[in-house]
């Protein structure tokens, strides 16, 4: 939403009549200093970049070994990444 707001206000600038839009609910926040003076601040997310669901699909919690029985990357039909807990099974894609 920033970036949108930058490209509106660098297209408004081309214009002789300039309406550009305020910046709350671009993802922008008004900050006060410790001078009582009023500027602009990047409001980040603050929600999950996915889903749950998603996120247990990208990488499994196998402690000892990856089995069909309780990897949830081997039941979902895909091989394990750099994101599972495990790091060495014999579940992970092979380097040619």
């Amino acid at each position: 939403m920033r970036a949108n707001y930058q490209a509106c206000v660098w297209i408004c600038s081309l214009q002789s009549n300039h309406s550009i839009p305020d910046p709350f609910g671009y993802d922008w926040k008004m900050a006060h200093s410790a001078e009582n003076e009023i500027s602009l601040d990047t409001d980040w997310m603050d929600w999950k970049l996915a889903p749950e669901t998603v996120l247990e699909q990208l990488a499994c919690k196998c402690l000892r070994s990856c089995s069909l029985s309780s990897c949830v990357c081997i039941s979902n039909g895909l091989v394990c990444t750099d994101l599972c807990k495990l790091q060495d099974c014999e579940n992970q894609a092979k380097a040619e």
